[in-house]
């Protein structure tokens, strides 16, 4: 993002993600919290710790960060990785494995998504969150478009937020903004976007919430 807008864009757009990440950290104290950091054009979440509602909070944020910016025209793409990280706000010290698994898994990602790394499915797994009807957490296995090629992997389905706009018409939008590699993704994350309307299609899903407004 720095580098293919100026800086205006780029700073119009930082600003509407950290007002949105102080979205995220609006919530009763009862509730597992999700501290985040916004550096550089990228955004890290990070869990107090690893129980079920965690997984749950910090899945519908990742998911809920990843709609806001496609929509409001921002490519974004990213990985939800699991392992101890140290996150030491006060004197901003930030390492972990989880942080190294997901930049690199990153960097192979071809769609404008949120993907799970391994060590996230295995943890999800043993809550047994993954392929059940049950599982709050909105996620579906597809043939995930990496450098190397086409990669099984689970996807966050962020497709179905918003009411005003189409995910269709959000990729297209982005087709304004960009070229080469880049509008590979979005040819990409287009093909993802139709692939999930059939699949909701045929299970009947019409679920749209109401965190987003543009």
């Amino acid at each position: 993002m720095v580098f293919s807008n100026d800086h205006k864009n780029v700073l119009d757009s930082m600003r509407y993600l950290s007002e949105r990440l102080g979205e995220i950290g609006n919530k009763e104290e009862t509730s597992p919290q999700i501290k985040q950091i916004l550096f550089s054009d990228s955004v890290m979440l990070i869990s107090e710790d690893d129980s079920v509602n965690s997984a749950h909070e910090i899945a519908l944020a990742a998911n809920w960060l990843t709609s806001a910016s496609l929509f409001k025209g921002i490519a974004i793409k990213g990985v939800m990785a699991y392992g101890k990280q140290t996150a030491d706000f006060k004197r901003s010290l930030h390492f972990g494995k989880p942080l190294i698994d997901a930049c690199l898994l990153g960097k192979e990602l071809m769609l404008y998504s949120v993907i799970l790394h391994h060590t996230a499915e295995e943890k999800l797994s043993e809550y047994k969150l993954l392929n059940t009807r049950d599982s709050f957490i909105d996620v579906l296995q597809y043939k995930t478009p990496m450098k190397s090629g086409n990669i099984n992997h689970y996807v966050l389905d962020w497709t179905k937020i918003n009411e005003r706009i189409s995910a269709v018409d959000a990729m297209n939008n982005l087709y304004n903004f960009f070229s080469g590699e880049a509008r590979n993704c979005i040819d990409n994350t287009l093909e993802f976007v139709h692939f999930v309307s059939k699949r909701n299609e045929k299970n009947g899903i019409k679920y749209l919430s109401p965190l987003l407004s543009r």
